[in-house]
Formats: C-alpha cells, structure tokens, sequence
C-alpha cells in the first residue's frame, strides 16, 4: 500500500499513466515511463549523494515533480553549452547581454512553479572540466546576464529567479549575481551560494553584509529589486522576496559606502569554480527591468 500511494503521487504529479503495479507481476511500464522512472530514480540518488538541505515539503515536492523541461513547455535555445558564446538578446529581454559557457534557453517554465512570465532556463554540467571559461585563471562556469554600464547615479534593477533543489553550492565561489565596475577591475558587490549559507558581500573588503540558510532559496520563485547608487559616496539595496507570497527571503540597506569605480554593471545568472563531485546546475531567471530613478 505505502509503494502503491508512492506512485500514486508521482502519477498525480507528473500527470503521467503509464506506470502501474500490478498485484503479481510488480512494476509495470508502458512506452517511455520507464525513461521517466529513471529520471526519477536519478532525482533520488541525486539528492541522497547532496549535501542535506532542509527545505519544505510542499516546496521539494513541487521541485522535484516539474524538473524536466518536457513538462514546461517548449525552449529556445541560444547557446548549447558546447563553447563560450556571447551576444545580445533579440527576443524576449531585448537589448540584455548574455555570455555562457553553459548552456542557455528561452523559455522552459511554469507559470505555477517560477512564476516568470519572460523566462530563460540555464544549465551547467557536473564535469568539472567541461564547459569551462577559456583563458582563465581557474578552472569555471557561467552563464550570465548583464545590463549596460553606467558611471553614476541612482538605479532600480528587478528580476526573478527559481534554482532548483540541487543548486546548494560548494565551497568554491558561486555567484549568482555581482554588482560589477570595469574601471575597478572586477565585481565590488556579490551573493555567494555556498554550502555554509547564500551570502551577500563586499568583495573589496571581504564583508559578508547579509547572510540566509541555502534552504530559504531553493525551489522557491524569487523577486529581487534592488537600488543601486554608484560612486564613491554610494548606497544599496537589496530586497528578495518569495514572488508568489511577498515574505521578505532577505534583505540589505547599506549607509553610505562605496560603490563602484566607474563603468558599472550588474551581471546576473550562474557563475561558478568547478569542483570535483559538482552537481549539474538548471535555474530559471526572467522579467528583468531597469532604469535610472535619480
């Protein structure tokens, strides 16, 4: 009865007949539900091999249940993931640049699951030789958005985000969005998804100036706005919420503090150091909007 009700619920979820038991002859497959008992069967030893997350039941099961993108509706794709590519959107978020040594599509989601009308899926491999950033210093991934440079001034950038339950990071950098200046030379501002904790800091000074349990992230669809003021005497912040409930997931308001040196842009998506026992990475981001507020 318990093994029945078990695949009772995966029926329910993926909305899928063709796996049943039988009283005398056991499990029973017709057509492809055996390549979806696998891909199950893989969800499980995936997340039994993972450093142990605790996320909410309701919010696993549903992750776990619409992770393939056959059960989302149709994708774009605009990069393979087979070489570093580069370029601009034309379609959807228009004029936002996009780099990826990964694999990048548009579209892919549910609308009752990341709740991202103009949605772009992202992928990363497990091998940490693959798929890597040519001529650079250590071994690394990225997909990634970026938005135009500014020298000064007040912005307000909004976009959504949905990582999936196995994105719980490692002890290597992984960013998942940087408040970049060119004229500095690299990213002033960043969150880290590690192990330990999704942190957002200072990487000038190394401050962690936000901290939250990796848990509160996943399988969870996010709004993220925050209000930039670039320059020496700059402020910030940053407010995530849960986009379907409004509770605040975190939050920072800086005082006064230096932000950037000038040719400033925020750069959002997947960026990681590989390392060896990596998961492979799938996240979702989209409805990004930007504009100068002072």
């Amino acid at each position: 009865m318990q093994v029945t009700s078990v695949f009772k619920l995966y029926k329910i979820y993926f909305g899928y007949d063709g796996l049943s038991i039988d009283p005398l002859r056991g499990l029973q497959f017709s057509g492809t539900a055996f390549n979806m008992f696998m891909y199950i069967t893989n969800f499980v030893l995936l997340c039994l091999f993972t450093p142990a997350v605790a996320i909410p039941a309701e919010r696993a099961i549903a992750c776990q249940s619409r992770t393939a993108r056959g059960l989302q509706g149709r994708a774009t794709v605009i990069s393979d993931g087979t070489s570093f590519r580069s370029g601009t959107l034309t379609t959807g978020l228009v004029g936002l640049k996009w780099q990826a040594t990964g694999a990048l599509y548009q579209g892919g989601c549910s609308a009752g699951l990341q709740n991202i009308n103009t949605c772009y899926e992202m992928t990363l491999s497990s091998d940490p030789n693959a798929q890597l950033e040519p001529d650079a210093g250590s071994p690394r991934q990225r997909v990634e958005f970026l938005n135009s440079r500014v020298d000064n001034g007040t912005y307000r950038y909004t976009w959504r985000s949905y990582f999936n339950a196995y994105n719980t990071g490692g002890t290597r950098f992984f960013h998942t969005m940087q408040i970049f200046s060119a004229t500095y030379g690299g990213p002033v501002y960043f969150t880290n998804l590690l192990v330990q904790g999704f942190q957002f800091q200072d990487a000038v000074t190394n401050e962690v100036l936000a901290s939250i349990p990796v848990s509160d992230i996943l399988c969870r669809p996010l709004q993220h706005t925050i209000d930039i003021t670039y320059g020496q005497n700059g402020r910030i912040n940053y407010v995530i919420t849960d986009s379907t409930t409004g509770t605040i997931v975190m939050s920072y308001r800086s005082g006064q503090r230096s932000v950037g040196t000038g040719a400033n842009y925020l750069k959002f998506g997947l960026y990681r150091g590989t390392w060896s026992g990596m998961p492979s990475l799938k996240a979702w981001y989209g409805d990004y909007t930007g504009r100068q507020v002072a």
